[in-house]
């Protein structure tokens, strides 16, 4: 129990009377060297009080110290509820970002192609002139854990957007790791499963744009990925 402030110097003043008397009582025992356990555990209860004012440090019994303990648990989890709001505030302003510069990477309309496609040859051919070598004509390839990389999250593409549409939210060139925010603010999926598809995202994401990806991160995305596509296809 915390004392009110206003008690607190009376209770103080009390205890540190009683205690002074009982030492004074027992004086001329402390002076010829008979002093037992009690007046010793008096003695250090005395200067402990005494020396409560200077020294916020000072407890009795653990008592204070235990308090300012919870206090300092409230403040920090206090403290912890704000950083985790603010966290959200910056994932928040992340991914509406995100949908953003997705946005503006439309795909050229078929009218245009046939001019792009001379283009990148003149390009090309340029660039093979001045090095004064040729161009090789070889297919695209990819490591297998990246094309399965890329399967998984085409296929968490479109779940996720299936469901997004079934709700009316707007899923045209929106990403995915958006889409699946809007999802969970709309109660439709969960925290935890919301951040394990941005994980998700973020491991297969890497792998397409080239980045290394530990085999750890594949085995996880690979498996995971899995559950996770098989609960968002029983979401009608």
């Amino acid at each position: 129990m915390k004392l009110p402030d206003k008690i607190k110097p009376l209770w103080w003043l009390l205890v540190v009377s009683v205690l002074t008397a009982f030492l004074s009582l027992r004086f001329q025992d402390l002076a010829q060297g008979n002093a037992s356990t009690l007046d010793s555990f008096a003695a250090v209860l005395l200067v402990a009080l005494l020396l409560a004012p200077l020294f916020s440090e000072v407890s009795l019994a653990g008592i204070t110290l235990k308090q300012q303990i919870s206090e300092l648990k409230s403040d920090v989890s206090s403290a912890l509820g704000e950083i985790r709001n603010e966290m959200r505030s910056i994932v928040d302003v992340r991914n509406t970002a995100s949908s953003h510069v997705y946005n503006l990477m439309n795909p050229p309309p078929d009218v245009a192609l046939p001019k792009l496609e001379e283009q990148a040859r003149l390009a090309v051919d340029r660039i093979l002139k001045e090095r004064g070598v040729t161009g090789s004509t070889e297919p695209a390839s990819a490591p297998p854990e990246t094309i399965q990389l890329f399967t998984l999250r085409f296929s968490l593409e479109n779940e996720i957007k299936r469901i997004a549409s079934g709700r009316q939210i707007g899923t045209e060139r929106r990403a995915g790791s958006a889409l699946v925010h809007d999802l969970r603010r709309a109660e439709i999926v969960n925290a935890d499963l919301a951040e394990t598809v941005r994980d998700l995202y973020a491991i297969c994401s890497s792998a397409i744009h080239g980045d290394p990806v530990s085999s750890k991160q594949v085995e996880f995305a690979l498996r995971t990925g899995r559950v996770v596509l098989g609960a968002l296809r029983e979401i009608e």
